[in-house]
């Protein structure tokens, strides 16, 4: 790192996109609805898959609905995060499309090394999809072009400054389903 605590153009920065895990069909409000059992058990197993791999998010962006704000809450107890990490729940990432979520990705500060985006379908599978330049790993792209399904966490590694992140901009290089 530069002496002034930024980072070096074409340094790797990894973007963490996970979907919600599983929620109940119906509430009060969509915004409301909250994770099920079994959404509960998968947003674990994606939180204990990133503590194995090393996948530490330095800055932790969320849709401001129930659901979400439920699934970082288990993936950061499974993975033991403890409070050392704060998230930011946005509006944006709830009632906005890709665009609106990678505006969310390309105001994260510069010194950031590794972002996670907890939000919705079909916003992050298209988020996914438009950074990722097809020349990652094939098997973990996988889940990105399956559509998501819920607990779905897709790792994109990039040499872009955030505020530069774009179309084919990173790539796919790893990917995880929460499984109960």
């Amino acid at each position: 790192m530069p002496p002034d605590g930024g980072r070096d153009d074409g340094e790797l920065r990894r973007l963490l996109i996970l979907r919600h895990a599983e929620s109940q069909s119906m509430a009060r409000s969509d915004a409301a609805r909250s994770l099920t059992a079994r959404g509960i058990a998968d947003a674990e197993s994606v939180g204990t898959w990133l503590a194995a791999t090393g996948h530490r998010p330095d800055r932790v962006y969320v849709s401001s609905a129930a659901r979400t704000r439920q699934t970082w809450a288990a993936v950061s107890q499974a993975a033991q995060w403890g409070t050392d990490i704060e998230a930011e729940f946005l509006d944006a990432l709830y009632d906005g499309g890709p665009a609106t979520a990678l505006e969310v990705i390309r105001n994260a500060p510069d010194d950031v090394g590794t972002v996670l985006v907890v939000g919705h379908n079909p916003t992050v599978a298209a988020l996914a999809f438009g950074i990722d330049d097809g020349e990652g790993d094939p098997n973990a792209a996988r889940a990105r072009d399956a559509g998501m399904a819920p607990a779905t966490l897709v790792v994109i590694e990039t040499t872009a400054p955030w505020a530069e992140v774009d179309e084919a901009s990173g790539r796919v290089v790893a990917s995880f389903r929460g499984q109960s």
